[in-house]
């Protein structure tokens, strides 16, 4: 689509001050352009009747009354005269309905200009698909911006254990994790973590993998539960962290000693204290 007050799509010489705007246009937008310009078109005269050539020569801009008689008089040769010349008068009907419009000669639908140049109608589904749309967003999640997970990976080498072991077509994995948090409080806060994808569940449409839309209406109720679900899971943060990240991981040290040894005791391996640092570091770092 193309809109402004340069003519010739541009190539006019520049005038300071003047610009046109080019951008794709949607499917609504097209066909609403189409119909009126066929519209237009039926409505319209060819250039080369009698009287649409006879532009009558105005004064500019101090125009007469003679003058303004005669430009009228073109005006009404070039749009609503009366055909003279034999040729068949075109008459445009727009449906009610659907908003389409409809052109014919002596009584038979003949084609639009827009169809005979290849812009084909939109077809009723997608238009209505298209408009519907236009009701709400499109909303995607930046997965670079997630909030990592509340624990962190742990070695099982420091428990004298293998991570992977394959025999064959036999596998054995062992996955270990660790964190300060207790079960509750952990569970409280990947609630919060997780809670925009929760939220846009409830308030959207997939579309494709991470696209999804959102109706207009939905955005406010949406912002305002996004507000809230960061609220509390700020406020479990501010209340578990009563100092900075080391003094909290500090004051922990003792409940994971004991987690590790017990970890330690249920494998049947003896306790090596220095992964019990380790696995502090792990936290530290992740803090």
């Amino acid at each position: 689509m193309v809109t402004g007050g340069f003519e010739d799509l541009g190539s006019d010489p520049a005038r300071v001050g003047g610009i046109n705007f080019v951008f794709r246009a949607d499917p609504p937008l097209v066909e609403a352009f189409k119909r009126n310009f066929d519209l237009q078109w039926a409505k319209s005269r060819s250039i080369t009747t009698d009287g649409v050539t006879s532009i009558p020569h105005l004064i500019v801009p101090n125009g007469t009354e003679e003058a303004a008689k005669l430009w009228d008089s073109f005006r009404h040769a070039c749009t609503d005269a009366p055909v003279s010349d034999g040729t068949p008068q075109t008459i445009a009907r727009i449906d009610p309905d659907t908003g389409e419009v409809e052109l014919s000669q002596s009584g038979h639908p003949i084609v639009s200009p827009a169809e005979e140049i290849g812009c084909a109608k939109l077809d009723a589904v997608a238009d209505r698909i298209a408009r519907l749309y236009d009701k709400g967003s499109l909303v995607s999640v930046d997965k670079l911006s997630r909030i990592p997970p509340l624990d962190v990976p742990l070695d099982p080498h420091l428990f004298g254990d293998s991570s992977n072991i394959q025999r064959g077509n036999v596998a054995r994995r062992v996955n270990m994790r660790i964190t300060v948090l207790d079960a509750r409080t952990l569970r409280q806060m990947e609630t919060r973590r997780r809670g925009l994808r929760t939220l846009l569940t409830k308030f959207t449409f997939a579309l494709a993998d991470n696209m999804r839309w959102m109706p207009s209406e939905a955005q406010g109720l949406f912002d305002s539960e996004l507000k809230r679900l960061n609220e509390e899971g700020q406020k479990l943060i501010s209340d578990l962290l009563t100092g900075d990240v080391t003094e909290f991981i500090k004051d922990k040290r003792a409940a994971m000693v004991a987690d590790i040894n017990a970890m330690y005791a249920a494998l049947g391996k003896p306790e090596r204290p220095h992964a019990v640092d380790l696995g502090l570091d792990c936290l530290a770092i992740q803090g």
